[in-house]
């Protein structure tokens, strides 16, 4: 089933950010570290001038969370294939994760590359999740790419359409005083790459 979320950068420091939060009632429940690697058949170079749609259909993540616990922290392995739905304008309005856990993400990733298939991006976060009823956003600050909110889909609004998901989101996400960029559908694997190709083409 296909779940909808967006994802907005933030143009405030991280502190401010989560002081904001705070102050609107939010509850700080989960911190954890992500690390994606992206794989496919293809190299990034043969991937630079694709669309991000391309790209993504034809790629799947190995996927590595670190959840901070009292006495000693959890890792969750876990490879995961993003089945995302586009609008008219290239972006994602819907995605369901196909996915399953794993216990050893490092003899995944040397299967993979023996089969062929290439680590063309590895993303690391550093990730906060803040709640506040039925409402969870999580703070994510991506190395090298910034720092950004996420913010999925409820129970209460699950009957709506895509767009009126997105819709909704927006509005309760800019009912807060928080210093956001306009762009609710920012795809932080897009961005990394960009960053790339920025850096090669130097």
């Amino acid at each position: 089933m296909k779940e909808t979320e967006i994802t907005v950068e933030v143009l405030e420091p991280k502190q401010s950010l989560t002081d904001k939060l705070t102050s609107y009632g939010f509850i700080q429940n989960c911190e954890f570290t992500m690390l994606d690697r992206y794989y496919s058949p293809k190299s990034i170079q043969q991937l630079t001038g694709r669309s991000f749609e391309s790209v993504i259909r034809n790629s799947f993540l190995l996927r590595t969370i670190i959840k901070k616990q009292e006495n000693d922290d959890e890792e969750v392995n876990i490879l995961i294939y993003k089945d995302k739905l586009f609008n008219e304008k290239g972006d994602v309005i819907a995605e369901e994760k196909v996915q399953t856990y794993i216990d050893n993400a490092e003899k995944h990733a040397e299967i993979f590359q023996k089969a062929g298939f290439i680590p063309y991006a590895t993303i690391k976060s550093s990730n906060l999740v803040y709640t506040k009823g039925d409402i969870e956003f999580v703070v994510q600050d991506v190395d090298g790419v910034g720092l950004f909110i996420e913010f999925e889909e409820y129970e209460s609004i699950s009957h709506l359409s895509p767009e009126e998901k997105i819709e909704t989101l927006k509005n309760t996400l800019l009912q807060f005083d928080l210093s956001l960029g306009t762009n609710f559908s920012c795809k932080k694997l897009e961005l990394y790459l960009k960053q790339i190709n920025q850096k090669q083409s130097k």
